[in-house]
């Protein structure tokens, strides 16, 4: 009988030692011994290895204050937008019930405006503990004299752009603005948010409690939505014990917003080991580490120079924003989205339906959330005269095209289809640029301006790109003596292949976001634009095949003239203008490229200088000849001629 006990002892224990080998394996839990990942988790909600980690109950596996800690809930992990999850004390037993009220008012919503400053944490110059207001300070016997203020900041804006916004450094400036404020906030108590109300201008408003530089390295993060705890119903007690002796934070890969406080954690509410993984890397293990960020922790915080909007730049390949000086994974309650000339605003972790979530804070990503320039009137006046001047010369091509009672000619028909191209370019231009004045956020709206503005506009300069098919079929048949082929065909082809070249991504991108949409349950969503997820598979990649594509026909052909004698003469008796068609396609992928480093950099001197080639180009194609005057057969360039032959007056009116 002792036999069978010792045996059931040794099973347990070995059983319990191969379930540490395995977790081991797979995330091993984060140590202070560790001397490659001390300063990394110093940096970190994932574990701490101070004095402090005991009453905070987030120690690492080796911790000297691991023992110390508690499982009280004094402290509650809050997030706070774009800046990160952070430890706040609300916990308020023993004081005057005054406090213990205006304390737990710093979780709830505000529906007045004297309320509003409990939502401003503070931070203790003592013992380094932040609070949820200053009367969760005045619990904690905490004087007023010894408290840091975080800013607060009031963002008020409509999916368009932002309208305005307020900053305060500290619950006493707030309240000295407080009568400016009655004016012009007011509370919906149906959606349970702020509303900007002007006159007849209206906007959502966003409270953002900003962590001032000076305690970046003070305040405590901490993840959000942490699973600490096993289920009650599990019976496995090494398990349940280990799950609340240390932190070293894992997430499961299939559903990236679970996160566990450990492995253990994580196993005893049934997620398997092989699908956890881990933050932080280890010498031992490759982890998805470079999914999160590509460079080292930084040693220190970093002073940005402020811009004027936080936006997801392309290159960025992670699935959660990075604060850039503590690594913290934030899940972010505004997000503020920037295409083009064009700002969004939504209020949720990430924007469901799209794929967008803001990414790893760098250089090119900024958190100060200003008016834009792109507003300022110099700049609007000079884009929309462009654009103007533009479509005034392309009309006046059009007109001249359908005005002539003389047979069109294909090249004719070419810089037509170039001019109604470029025409639906610079509409979409203007309408984007004039669309900053919000008109509605319904649905059919919506979707109307996602096409026109983005698609449209951006489909503009693809089909202009397709031009150099139909160069690429002009050298070709003049080269091999098939212009039969060409008179006959090749405008057919150069518009099947224009559509394709353009409408196949926009309409592959369109429908994948609905459906996105659609499947989130919020159509609402449909309405925000994404660069991301759907955007980059979606359209930039058949973006790239078709750019490609023309890259290949500008090659070969330029291969062509070169080794072939007489091609761009024989196409100019045709009336097809090699050097102009030329022309017109390469400074138009030019602007393309231009307009969209300006929409990625936020550059106003880029928008400038695609605005000025763009009337210049639009000038020259109204400039050119509409072939009245060059209506020689193609069939008859290549029918043998002598020095002898002479031109009819008929010949050389036609």
């Amino acid at each position: 009988m002792r036999l069978l006990q010792i045996s059931l002892v040794f099973i347990v224990l070995f059983a319990d030692w191969i379930i540490s080998q395995d977790v081991d394996r797979n995330c091993p839990p984060l140590r202070c011994s560790d001397s490659k990942l001390r300063k990394s988790i110093g940096m970190t909600p994932h574990c701490h290895c101070d004095d402090q980690c005991g009453d905070y109950n987030d120690c690492c596996s080796d911790a000297p204050n691991k023992e110390k800690s508690t499982n009280e809930t004094l402290y509650s992990c809050t997030p706070f937008s774009i800046v990160g999850s952070f430890l706040l004390k609300r916990y308020c037993p023993n004081s005057s019930k005054k406090n213990q009220i205006k304390c737990a008012q710093s979780a709830n919503y505000s529906d007045h405006i004297q309320q509003m400053h409990l939502k401003i944490p503070v931070t203790s110059k003592i013992n380094n503990i932040t609070y949820g207001n200053i009367f969760c300070a005045f619990c904690d016997n905490v004087t007023k004299e010894n408290l840091s203020y975080w800013n607060l900041k009031i963002v008020c804006g409509r999916w368009r752009r932002i309208i305005t916004n307020f900053t305060f450094g500290g619950p006493d400036t707030f309240l000295k603005n407080q009568p400016e404020l009655k004016k012009v906030l007011k509370f919906n108590n149906d959606t349970k948010q702020w509303r900007y109300v002007n006159g007849s201008v209206t906007a959502n408003c966003t409270m953002l409690p900003q962590v001032p530089l000076s305690l970046q390295k003070v305040v405590r993060p901490c993840v959000f939505n942490l699973t600490s705890n096993c289920p009650s119903n599990f019976l496995v007690t090494n398990i349940t014990n280990k799950c609340a002796e240390f932190q070293s934070t894992v997430y499961q890969r299939s559903v990236s917003t679970n996160d566990y406080r450990n492995a253990y954690c994580a196993l005893c509410n049934g997620v398997p080991l092989r699908n956890l993984s881990c933050y932080v890397p280890t010498p031992s293990t490759i982890r998805p580490y470079r999914r999160y960020t590509r460079r080292p922790p930084p040693t220190g915080p970093k002073i940005m120079k402020p811009r004027t909007y936080l936006y997801i730049a392309m290159k960025s390949n992670c699935e959660y924003l990075l604060n850039e000086i503590e690594l913290t994974k934030i899940k972010a309650e505004t997000v503020v989205y920037k295409t083009m000339n064009r700002t969004f605003i939504r209020n949720s972790t990430s924007i469901n339906g799209t794929g967008i979530q803001i990414c790893h804070i760098n250089n090119e990503t900024f958190i100060e959330l200003e008016e834009s320039k792109l507003n300022s009137s110099f700049f609007r006046i000079v884009v929309n005269l462009g654009c103007l001047s533009a479509g005034t010369f392309l009309l006046l091509h059009i007109w001249n095209f359908f005005a002539s009672n003389e047979p069109a000619q294909m090249n004719q028909k070419l810089l037509l289809s170039f001019a109604i191209a470029m025409l639906l370019g610079n509409v979409g231009f203007l309408y984007e640029s004039l669309s900053n004045i919000a008109l509605s956020d319904h649905l059919i709206i919506c979707a109307i301006d996602n096409f026109i503005t983005y698609y449209g506009f951006l489909a503009a300069f693809l089909w202009i790109s397709s031009m150099a098919f139909d160069i690429s079929c002009s050298v070709w048949s003049f080269a091999f003596n098939q212009t039969t082929v060409l008179s006959k065909h090749g405008t057919t082809l150069f518009v099947v292949y224009s559509l394709i070249s353009w409408m196949l991504p926009a309409l592959i991108s369109l429908t994948f976001q609905w459906y996105d949409s659609i499947k989130s349950g919020d159509t609402a969503y449909f309405c925000m634009l994404t660069k991301e997820v759907t955007l980059l598979w979606y359209f930039v990649m058949p973006l790239t095949v078709s750019m490609s594509v023309n890259l290949a026909f500008y090659l070969c052909t330029v291969f062509v003239v070169f080794t072939e004698e007489g091609v761009i003469e024989k196409m100019s008796k045709a009336g097809i203008e090699f050097k102009l068609h030329t022309f017109l396609v390469m400074t138009t992928n030019i602007m393309w490229l231009t307009i969209v480093l300006a929409g990625y950099l936020d550059n106003h001197s880029l928008v400038v200088l695609f605005t000025v080639c763009d009337v210049f180009l639009c000038f020259i194609l109204f400039w050119s000849p509409f072939g009245k005057d060059v209506g020689i057969k193609s069939e008859m360039l290549l029918k043998p001629t002598t020095n002898h032959t002479v031109k009819t007056p008929e010949s050389v009116k036609q």
